[in-house]
């Protein structure tokens, strides 16, 4: 369906045509092959929020709920978190009304210490939750990869190759908002760019 090497570009070297686009000025670097797209994330406030203007790339949305098995696979060398609640990975959809996706979160699970999620259709606050799998301070400032795999009504999560479980979960992307480096949430109306790092070889 596509195919984000990044090599310089968001272009969708897949032939599909769905290309990204870079919003808010993100660089490329060197990745696991050629190079990386890097993102900063936008200052945080007196508060303690951040003000949601860091770079990212915007991706076109697609019908997942009409396709009966998928792979979303990508590098990502996370160096830090601007704010500790953590960021989408690679999301399409809504926080709140359902994600699909791979990101580091941490209300999921009543804290603020953002866990590895897995999810094709879980929510924020109530409803389906994610599928969460381990992740530590090892694996920042190294390219790491993570796939999420879909088939017959069930999550498969893979971190570096290795199965972090199983989940089954209906597939419920709410809205047309998708990003590397991004997540959104309150129906498109809230949304946080928190991340420094790199994204490779999106597929």
């Amino acid at each position: 369906v596509a195919y984000y090497p990044f090599n310089g570009n968001a272009s969708d070297a897949s032939g599909n045509g769905n290309n990204g686009i870079l919003r808010n000025g993100p660089t490329f670097s060197t990745g696991v092959s050629g190079s990386s797209v890097a993102v900063t994330p936008g200052p945080v406030n007196s508060s303690g929020s951040d003000y949601n203007s860091g770079s990212f790339v915007s991706l076109p949305m697609f019908n997942f709920a009409a396709m009966g098995s998928f792979t979303i696979a990508i590098w990502v060398k996370e160096d830090s978190m601007s704010i500790p609640d953590g960021e989408g990975y690679v999301n399409f959809g809504d926080g709140i009304y359902g994600w699909l996706g791979i990101g580091r979160f941490g209300t999921y699970l009543g804290s603020h210490d953002a866990q590895l999620c897995f999810s094709v259709g879980s929510m924020l606050v109530s409803g389906p939750q994610p599928l969460v799998g381990a992740w530590s301070t090892a694996d920042e400032g190294v390219f790491v990869h993570y796939a999420l795999v879909y088939t017959n009504g069930t999550i498969y999560g893979y971190k570096n190759g290795v199965l972090q479980g199983s989940k089954a979960q209906a597939v419920n992307v709410y809205g047309t908002n998708a990003a590397v480096a991004k997540h959104w949430w309150d129906a498109g109306s809230s949304w946080s760019t928190r991340l420094t790092g790199f994204f490779d070889e999106l597929r």
